[in-house]
């Protein structure tokens, strides 16, 4: 490499050589560790996903309408970061203050119809797009 005239000190290069590898080293570490605990966060998540269907999702009283995944996310997030230590305990729907409509009838809307009763008299249907 030549810059206005001037040749580097091949010990220079070596040295900024050596700095820059031991610099990649250290970010390919940083991001193993990264992605290690991100799939170790994942299982914990799938597992807690499926406790939640299997618990909610396995007889639901109205086909097409489930509330395993909703429990779920619920549930993370009451336990903070102890989900990443150790497994998280569902809540109740009643923890969250949830009621079956099936269980709780709500009161008629003023204007328009309802829309779980528009569900579940099949006037309308919910499709989920994309992922």
């Amino acid at each position: 490499m030549v810059w206005a005239g001037v040749e580097p000190s091949m010990e220079i290069i070596e040295k900024m050589r050596q700095e820059r590898e031991v610099e990649v080293l250290r970010v390919r570490q940083q991001r193993e560790a990264y992605e290690r605990a991100w799939h170790k966060k994942m299982k914990k998540f799938t597992a807690l996903s499926e406790v939640a269907k299997k618990v909610y999702d396995a007889a639901p009283p109205n086909p097409g309408i489930a509330s395993g995944q909703i429990i779920a996310h619920f549930s993370y997030l009451c336990a903070g970061k102890m989900l990443l230590d150790e497994s998280v305990p569902l809540k109740p729907l009643s923890h969250f203050g949830l009621e079956r409509v099936s269980e709780k009838p709500r009161p008629s809307p003023r204007r328009g119809i309802d829309l779980h009763r528009a569900l579940l008299s099949g006037s309308i249907t919910m499709e989920a797009k994309g992922t």
